[in-house]
């Protein structure tokens, strides 16, 4: 029996077999893990850039839509600027038109007044009483001059 083998029992001798065995079929299973992952690491890659590509054709896509629609836009807001423009011009004449409208009323107001005040006159003056005429003493036509 070599020297060593007194340091170690036989049940030992008898396991290492089994270990060995074990500890091969972990370093299979440690591999054959490690080349799934790269497996999946591979297939993660292709699905990446498949992805990519896929986001860059629709931004691309977006873009242009956007730019579209941005210059549809733009010339909306030039026609509405246009139009808000239009009805600004034309609510200040209305304005205008209204101010002179109401300095005209003032006018006819006032030539109202002044006409009822001339139409008052001339009833106070209808409603005084007639000054009596004055009449000339007259000869009584009875008396004879005989």
């Amino acid at each position: 029996m070599p020297p060593t083998a007194e340091l170690l029992p036989t049940t030992v001798w008898e396991q290492a077999p089994y270990l060995g065995i074990m500890f091969i079929f972990m370093l299979f299973v440690l591999f054959w893990i490690l080349k799934s992952r790269k497996e999946d690491q591979k297939f993660q890659a292709k699905q990446q850039t498949e992805w990519q590509s896929f986001i860059r054709e629709q931004d691309t896509t977006w873009r242009a839509f956007s730019q579209e629609q941005r210059k549809e836009n733009n010339c909306a807001m030039a026609e509405v600027n246009g139009t808000l423009k239009d009805v600004v011009t034309v609510s200040h004449a209305l304005v205008n038109e209204v101010r002179e409208m109401r300095a005209d009323d003032h006018l006819v107001y006032q030539m109202l007044m002044d006409h009822d005040k001339q139409a008052r006159e001339i009833l106070d003056l209808v409603k005084k009483p007639a000054p009596k005429p004055r009449t000339k003493a007259s000869k009584p036509e009875n008396t004879l001059t005989e």
